[in-house]
């Protein structure tokens, strides 16, 4: 991979990450007054309860993803970005341009998603 090829990864990962970080900041939500739970209505309790669930699984998936953001950087800086996680193969460049944060090549990730 030749040095424009690693900044523009580079610069891609940037981006994808403080989007991420910008919008987990944007959710948190500032505490407030509340009534008792036994004081309002249950529809209004059950739709609060089920909109902290979502909101909590989106907050885990982007933790998961800042996460492989971060280890795609660390392998860029080792020169390692395009090598599978797994087999060793290489991972091709339009496989990286579709998702960035890719530590697998398509077979291998076939393999993981069908369960092997």
């Amino acid at each position: 991979m030749n040095p424009k090829d690693i900044d523009y990864f580079r610069a891609r990962l940037l981006e994808q990450r403080d989007y991420i970080v910008g919008r987990s900041s944007g959710r948190l939500s500032p505490t407030g007054h509340r009534p008792a739970d036994d004081m309002r209505d249950p529809a209004d309790q059950a739709a609060e309860a089920l909109e902290t669930e979502i909101g909590d699984l989106l907050a885990e998936g982007e933790d998961n993803l800042l996460a492989k953001i971060d280890l795609a950087l660390q392998r860029l800086d080792e020169g390692v970005y395009q090598d599978c996680a797994s087999c060793g193969g290489r991972i091709t460049v339009e496989r990286l341009k579709a998702k960035p944060s890719a530590s697998l090549c398509v077979d291998c990730q076939a393999k993981k998603e069908a369960g092997g």
